[in-house]
């Protein structure tokens, strides 16, 4: 069901049986979004990473985008019909190749920025998953409040559990974020790999 950021608030409020949490729906949204985007122990629930919020950006500068979760791939343009991807190599792996220049071989990250080794003059293009667009109007909405606003929902009433004291309500409704959680990863997965053979690749590496 598509729903704007009043409405999700509104669904809190109505869920929670409270009139009175209007001022700290933002607060609940911010902790729901790490719960989201960083996953949760409680419940053993990985990040959520769908193949809506991959982004591609070419030519990439060497500072990171404000909304970048987890990076997918790197590559480097040699010409406009062949890019080269590189490999991840830990920053402490880097070396003295980080100082060279040479054939493009290895990424890292650097807090928020880029780093290669050997360092190189080509453009960079960049493939990763970035956050879902912000709700901060009550008529916002992104591609998770139109096509799965559980999430938010679940995840803002565990916030709500824990605001309140309600044991009942926080682990109702973890079980609930988990549920919807892994419902919607596990669907986008299967829709990735549909008709093909699934193999196990290494995705390099995220800030949260």
């Amino acid at each position: 069901m598509a729903m704007t950021w009043r409405q999700i608030k509104d669904a809190v409020a109505a869920y929670a049986h409270r009139d009175n949490l209007e001022a700290l729906m933002p607060t609940f949204l911010e902790l729901a979004e790490q719960r989201i985007y960083a996953g949760a122990s409680e419940g053993d629930v990985p990040p959520l990473r769908l193949s809506s919020m991959m982004t591609v950006v070419n030519p990439a500068s060497s500072t990171l985008p404000a909304d970048f979760l987890e990076m997918k791939r790197v590559s480097v343009v040699i010409s406009p019909t062949y890019k080269k991807p590189l490999d991840f190599k830990p920053l402490e792996n880097m070396g003295e190749q980080e100082l060279a220049s040479g054939s493009p071989s290895f990424f890292s990250l650097r807090g928020n920025s880029l780093v290669f080794s050997p360092s190189f003059s080509q453009d960079v293009e960049i493939t990763y998953y970035a956050k879902f667009p912000a709700l901060v109007n009550d008529t916002d909405s992104n591609w998770l409040t139109n096509n799965a606003s559980s999430v938010y929902i679940s995840a803002m009433l565990v916030e709500v559990g824990y605001y309140t004291v309600d044991p009942d309500m926080t682990a109702r409704e973890l079980s609930r974020f988990a549920s919807v959680m892994n419902s919607l990863q596990a669907q986008d997965d299967g829709n990735k790999h549909s008709g093909a053979q699934l193999r196990i690749m290494q995705d390099a590496r995220r800030l949260i």
